[in-house]
């Protein structure tokens, strides 16, 4: 029984440079590329309706009136993990993870 339980795969090591883009990538990159210039005509036509025109001055509208405070939670977390130590942290926070939440 135990010589049919399976090994684990071998972990493989990371490529020099860290990671890359692989052939798939590249593939699925290309093809979307193509599918996107041979359909433009198609494209235009879609984005000239009206109802995808609305949609998307709300999509932009939403997108623009979120951005700043993105920014800004963005530099206060990175302000926080940057020159507030962890043992504040700890101390400054519940022990009991359930009642950390909110109070984070």
């Amino acid at each position: 029984m135990v010589d049919q339980i399976a090994k684990p795969p071998a972990k493989r090591e990371p490529a020099p440079g860290g990671a890359g883009l692989d052939g798939g990538t590249v593939a699925l990159f290309v093809v979307a590329f193509a599918g996107t210039v041979l359909a433009r005509g198609e494209v235009t036509d879609l984005l000239d309706r009206p109802a995808i025109s609305t949609w998307a001055t709300v999509f932009v509208s939403v997108v623009t009136q979120a951005m700043p405070f993105l920014v800004l939670g963005v530099l206060l977390s990175a302000s926080i993990t940057a020159f507030v130590p962890p043992a504040v942290l700890r101390r400054a926070l519940p022990h009991r993870p359930g009642a950390a939440v909110p109070v984070a």
